[in-house]
């Protein structure tokens, strides 16, 4: 939006915008609110209620990383039932 232009966005429209800006891109929260036309604490409330710095951390890791991940716990589950002697339920 340029400098001086009105906004003619709705509030949920900002919002979308504004999460756009704040997963995709390495912005701070004032420039986030400078560019939706909204406060700084208006943005914060909606980072913190809506846990956008979570959804941002995931778009950030690969799948390959995610898979990685997953397949690591899956293999420490393993290990710990076959020291438990037992059986995974299912």
């Amino acid at each position: 939006m340029a400098k001086g232009q009105k906004s003619t966005l709705t509030n949920s429209e900002k919002k979308e915008y504004a999460k756009l800006l704040f997963t995709r891109e390495s912005l701070t929260q004032k420039e986030i609110a400078q560019r939706v036309g909204t406060s700084e604490n208006t943005i914060s409330n909606w980072v913190n209620a809506g846990k956008w710095e979570t959804l941002r951390r995931s778009l950030m890791v690969t799948k390959d990383e995610q898979l990685s991940q997953l397949y690591r716990q899956l293999e420490l589950l393993n290990i710990d039932i076959e020291n438990a002697k037992g059986y995974p339920v299912g």
